[in-house]
Parts: structure tokens; C-alpha cells; sequence
């Protein structure tokens, strides 16, 4: 999966929970203009992108693995 950055960050926690709200992984990341996260471990379903900055702000988004 990649994520695509409008401003480029030095850092950014990133969680992947499951359909549940159960998390999953953690990630730290720093944001150029796209980086990549491997959930090619993760089953099938629908999974949670929990994004925050390091000013606070934080973005869910919703992706399936199929």
C-alpha cells in the first residue's frame, strides 16, 4: 500500500487496526512524497489507516485487503 504525502513530514505515526479497533501494527515514518507499507501479512478484510502528524493532526482511512 503506498501513501502519497501533500506536504512532505519528518515524521508520522502510523497504526493499522482492524475491523474491531483492534491494532495491529505501528509504524514510524518519514514522508518524502510517497512511501509504502507492507500489509502483505494481513488477512482479507477491512482495516483501519490511523495517520498522525507530529503537530497532532491525525487522518483514518479505510482500506479492504483483498
Amino acid at each position: 500500500m503506498y501513501i502519497n504525502a501533500t506536504n512532505p513530514t519528518a515524521n508520522l505515526k502510523v497504526k493499522i487496526l482492524n475491523i474491531e479497533g483492534k491494532l495491529i501494527r505501528t509504524e514510524n515514518l518519514e514522508i518524502q512524497d510517497q512511501t509504502s507499507i507492507d500489509v502483505s501479512n494481513l488477512k482479507s478484510g477491512i482495516y483501519f489507516l490511523n495517520i498522525e502528524d507530529e503537530t497532532g493532526n491525525v487522518e483514518v482511512k479505510k482500506f479492504i485487503k483483498e
